[in-house]
């Protein structure tokens, strides 16, 4: 199973002539029934105020599902921006896909999904 998270953030500061550029962090954990721990944070310096900037994250993990049960895999999603380094706000768009395969057949088990889901 795969997950990618690809986020565009725009930062607005208060004061468009301060240089403060802060950083903005996505961390992305794993919990699965076989595995859980985070991925190595991925950051970003806020350099352009305003301008898009992209940030993107990948999982990979190897499920160990059975074709008769059905699986599950939560992937919090945890985003920082740099505490007290200038004052302004960030706006963030997400796009967040799943991809996952049945192993060692060339047809999709019977009722077969993915699904992703914002709680």
């Amino acid at each position: 199973m795969s997950v990618k998270a690809q986020l565009t953030v725009r930062w607005k500061p208060t004061d468009p002539n301060r240089t403060g550029k802060p950083w903005f962090l996505m961390r992305l954990y794993v919990q699965s029934d076989n595995s859980s721990g985070y991925i190595p944070d991925q950051v970003l310096v806020l350099e352009e105020p305003g301008q898009p900037m992209t940030l993107q994250a990948d999982i990979y993990t190897n499920s160990g599902c059975e074709p008769d049960q059905g699986c599950e895999w939560t992937v919090p999603m945890e985003l920082e921006l740099q505490p007290n380094a200038a004052e302004g706000s960030v706006d963030v768009e997400w796009k967040v896909t799943a991809e996952a395969r049945a192993e060692g057949t060339s047809t999709l088990p019977k009722g077969f999904t993915v699904q992703v889901s914002e709680q």
